[in-house]
């Protein structure tokens, strides 16, 4: 079972117009997540370290990150 975290962050602390859906994972899921992320089609940066993944993907605003995580559980499921 794949176990994420996944939350909306509206701006960080670098740029007020930074938006992207954070996902934080242990390290072991880094494959299965990368695979989810290709199969809905979006891009990510990766940040990882000896227990734990982050992904940083990218989002316009609310609704973006509303559609990408209908994406992300549709595609969670068929795992």
């Amino acid at each position: 079972m794949l176990r994420a975290r996944v939350k909306y962050i509206g701006c960080s602390g670098y740029r007020n117009d930074d938006r992207y859906a954070e996902i934080r994972t242990p390290i072991e899921n880094i494959y299965t997540v990368s695979v989810i992320l290709s199969d809905i089609g979006y891009s990510y940066d990766l940040f990882e370290d000896y227990e734990e993944a982050v992904f940083m993907v990218a989002v316009d605003d609310m609704s973006d990150y509303k559609m990408f995580m209908k994406a992300w559980k549709e595609s969670k499921r068929t795992l």
